[in-house]
């Protein structure tokens, strides 16, 4: 997408870091992430910003997939060192 508003694409990384931040060491799965983010950003997320912002911060080591040994097909987000780092700097 060519038209994308940088300040946008910070707010939406920003609030899905402060989201698992706020979750306290816990994990949250990624349609109840998702949903606490939009909460957050008016208009709503798109389908892509949120592929794109998720990929953004995996890539990057900012956040990671934790496993579910119950439910393998669960994805579920924790927010990592590295990603904490980024908060305070941010």
């Amino acid at each position: 997408m060519s038209d994308k508003n940088p300040f946008r694409t910070r707010q939406i990384r920003r609030s899905i870091l402060d989201t698992l931040q706020m979750a306290g060491g816990y994990a949250l799965e990624s349609g109840a992430l998702e949903t606490f983010v939009n909460d957050q950003l008016r208009p709503p997320l798109q389908p892509d910003e949120w592929r794109e912002a998720v990929n953004f911060l995996c890539l990057g080591e900012y956040i990671a997939i934790v496993p579910n040994d119950m439910d393998t097909t669960m994805k579920q987000w924790c927010i990592t060192e590295r990603g904490k780092t980024l908060l305070r700097s941010a």
